[in-house]
């Protein structure tokens, strides 16, 4: 009986997703216009603009920022931390996403992040540095000359 119900299933593996957290965060990733960030100012930590929340390279500037500041600690789980308060203000920060981000960043207020922000956080980060990786078959390539 089980094997009937998939015998009709047919699968597009190429179009096959991940979970929806992870294609939030290809979407995001998919929607920063490479020649629009040029056109942007660096991003600081005293004027904090939408486009660095939503550009997580942008937002990995502002943490080291931060860690240079002395606002935060320089750590995996801090960069998890800074990225889950983004989540957070991204999420419920109606009218200003940026100052609910430096006023919970300011205060120390890591305990307003949820396991929705985390997640969204962690894959978010996992998502970004897997762009920035080389094939591995070059790497195996490299190894051999």
């Amino acid at each position: 009986m089980v094997r009937q119900l998939f015998d009709n299933l047919e699968i597009d593996w190429g179009r096959l997703k991940g979970p929806a957290i992870a294609r939030d965060a290809a979407k995001d990733a998919e929607n920063c216009d490479e020649a629009g960030e040029e056109s942007l100012p660096e991003p600081t930590l005293r004027d904090i603009r939408m486009e660095d929340l939503r550009n997580t390279k942008r937002l990995l500037v502002l943490y080291d920022q931060a860690v240079k500041t002395g606002l935060i600690d320089d750590s995996e789980q801090m960069r998890l931390a800074f990225a889950s308060l983004v989540e957070h203000a991204l999420d419920w920060g109606t009218t200003n996403p940026c100052g609910l981000f430096v006023y919970l960043l300011k205060n120390g207020r890591f305990d307003a992040i949820t396991l929705r922000d985390e997640n969204r956080a962690a894959a978010r980060l996992k998502e970004h540095r897997r762009s920035g990786l080389r094939p591995i078959v070059r790497l195996r390539e490299e190894a051999r000359k």
